[in-house]
């Protein structure tokens, strides 16, 4: 599609980096044992994960990968890495040029939340949603994750479930599920579980810059939760995007249009791009 030919485009000229929450499961240095020991999602951004830091020690991190201390970034959270975005954008303060936030998951006061398929499909008891990945991860490992797969779909929207009538769509969307629990489901069974307690901020504390892009048909993470998170974050701004659900932007041009917006903030910021 021109949205993905425009993106590759894009990308050749911007620095990439992506960040593991949870990390591998089975082995001493593990991400999922630092989540576990910080116990909410702004506890996390200060967390050490083996020779790396999470985002809010950045520049330790990203100076072995080519950044100089004082560099600026932006911050893109999608879904589930929406509030790790805001945590640590809120912590980075003005090393961050602007914050990307892509349908993404809202604290449980936020408007609809709490009802949000988001929040609904993760059993709510812990040990059950151990019990749920853990068998998800098994289906993946034995090569059964077609019924794993099908059932996801099932439980989507409409707008989701008719984009994932294209082969090439649901082959994508398989790809990142199969990566979430490579590992076993342990670590992504804990980190659904962090999104139903308090975050451990405010995010009107959250000052800088924020795009916020939401679908109108998502019923994993309603439109109503982006409204509420840009009443509230100070210097934000809110697009919905009224056909789409909460996958079928990542699959159209619409990935463009948040890359764009996040290169150009930074370009905006950059004193030597005049």
């Amino acid at each position: 599609s021109m949205g993905s030919i425009l993106t590759r485009y894009l990308l050749l000229a911007i620095p990439l980096i992506a960040l593991d929450i949870v990390g591998p499961v089975r082995r001493l240095r593990v991400g999922w044992l630092a989540l576990f020991r910080s116990r909410s999602i702004r506890a996390w951004r200060r967390t050490p994960v083996g020779d790396r830091t999470s985002m809010a020690g950045i520049s330790v991190w990203t100076g072995r990968s080519g950044y100089s201390a004082g560099e600026r970034f932006a911050l893109l959270g999608a879904s589930g890495g929406s509030p790790f975005a805001l945590a640590c954008g809120r912590a980075l303060g003005s090393r961050v040029t602007h914050i990307g936030i892509v349908v993404g998951s809202g604290p449980l006061e936020a408007t609809g939340m709490r009802d949000a398929l988001a929040i609904t499909l993760p059993s709510s008891n812990g040990l059950l949603r151990r019990l749920q990945y853990g068998m998800i991860a098994y289906a993946f490992e034995k090569g059964r994750e077609d019924r794993v797969i099908e059932q996801s779909i099932a439980s989507m929207g409409e707008a989701d479930q008719a984009a994932m009538e294209r082969p090439e769509v649901r082959a994508w969307f398989g790809g990142p599920f199969r990566e979430a629990v490579k590992q076993g489901g342990r670590a992504a069974a804990y980190e659904a579980g962090l999104f139903r307690k308090p975050w451990g901020f405010d995010v009107s504390q959250v000052e800088t810059p924020t795009s916020l892009w939401y679908g109108g048909k998502d019923e994993h993470v309603p439109a109503s939760v982006g409204r509420w998170l840009a009443e509230r974050i100070p210097n934000s701004s809110y697009v919905l995007w009224s056909d789409h659900g909460h996958f079928t932007w990542a699959v159209g041009g619409e990935v463009a249009e948040v890359v764009a917006t996040l290169a150009e903030a930074g370009r905006r910021s950059d004193p030597a791009s005049g």
